[in-house]
């Protein structure tokens, strides 16, 4: 069996839409605070492990030319 082919020319009507409103103030202030805080959460939880990663590095290291 050949697939069918979709029709052509159905109806198509026209519905409205609401318009766009602009947020809030507080939503603005929201966002800013929580995107600020989201970033400087991220940094130091990014610092602590490469400084981690960095301390161990050296540790092993100098271990290692104390052998």
């Amino acid at each position: 069996m050949l697939p069918r082919r979709a029709r052509v020319g159905l109806p198509v009507e026209e519905a409205g839409v609401t318009l766009h409103r602009r947020p809030q103030w507080w939503r603005k202030v929201w966002a800013l605070v929580a995107g600020s805080t989201m970033a400087v959460v991220t940094g130091m939880i990014a610092a602590t492990i490469i400084a981690f990663g960095a301390s161990w590095v050296v540790i092993t290291l100098s271990h290692m030319l104390k052998k």
